[in-house]
């Protein structure tokens, strides 16, 4: 179980910068979001209650 009070989404150390390091196999020419965007939107849509892909399509939307 994650404490979301403390949990760090911003800085040096927080999910964002985290999510940065994730390598991306996508094609080059296709890409119109970096992926560590992606994945932060999922994340936050996940944390406020989410539960599958169509739920976090929506909450990104």
């Amino acid at each position: 179980m994650v404490d979301l009070n403390q949990l760090v989404i911003d800085g040096d150390h927080g999910l964002i910068a985290k999510l940065k390091h994730l390598e991306d196999h996508r094609s080059k020419r296709d890409i119109r979001h970096p992926l560590y965007s992606i994945f932060t939107v999922c994340v936050a849509a996940m944390l406020s209650g989410c539960h599958n892909a169509t739920e976090i399509a929506e909450s990104g939307s």
